[in-house]
């Protein structure tokens, strides 16, 4: 297995976490936005991966107001060198079980086609 490292998001974790957030040149205002408000609204629940001191990945995780019993995932994402390798399964598991621990028995994930 893969030897990264799952731990919460830090506020100097920002250029990293906004890189990969990035979906293309006119979108950097959006993602450092996102990863501002969601460091901040899902601070227990938001994961980043490191390999070698460099973060690799990250995933958030809310749960729903009316039922918090039940959680979205809200993002998930690797770095592209890393895909394909394990990281973004390892993140994904950590954050059910994060989730699961708060109690949360139903976890959603919205995909892109």
């Amino acid at each position: 297995m893969i030897p990264v490292v799952i731990r919460h998001y830090r506020d100097d974790d920002f250029p990293a976490v906004r890189l990969l957030e990035d979906s293309g040149e006119h979108e950097s205002y959006r993602s450092a936005v996102f990863v501002r408000q969601t460091s901040e609204i899902c601070a227990d629940t938001f994961l980043v991966a490191t390999l070698d001191k460099e973060i690799v990945g990250y995933s958030v995780g809310t749960c729903v107001q009316q039922d918090p019993c039940e959680a979205w995932i809200l993002r998930l994402g690797v770095r592209e060198h890393q895909r394909r390798n394990g990281v973004g399964t390892i993140l994904l598991n950590e954050l059910i079980e994060l989730l699961f621990s708060k109690g949360v028995r139903g976890v959603r994930l919205t995909v892109s086609p």
